[in-house]
């Protein structure tokens, strides 16, 4: 069975772990979360955001986005 893209991002959302960009194209070969994640919320699911900050291995501070489902 081949699942869309947004299919496979709504699975790994319903495993309740906070899901990244990385994450999405990791597991789901998706370059465009937000966007998935846009359809969800389309279709009437509620995902919530939230933003974490890092340092990257160059000392660069970075943000990057984490998305979860809410049951």
């Amino acid at each position: 069975m081949n699942l869309s893209q947004t299919e496979m991002i709504m699975e790994l959302l319903e495993d309740d772990i906070g899901l990244t960009p990385l994450d999405a194209l990791k597991h789901a070969g998706c370059f465009r979360l937000a966007a998935r994640v846009s359809d969800l919320k389309n279709e009437g699911h509620d995902i919530r955001r939230t933003w974490h900050k890092y340092t990257n291995t160059f000392g660069e501070e970075k943000t990057v986005a984490s998305y979860w489902l809410v049951n």
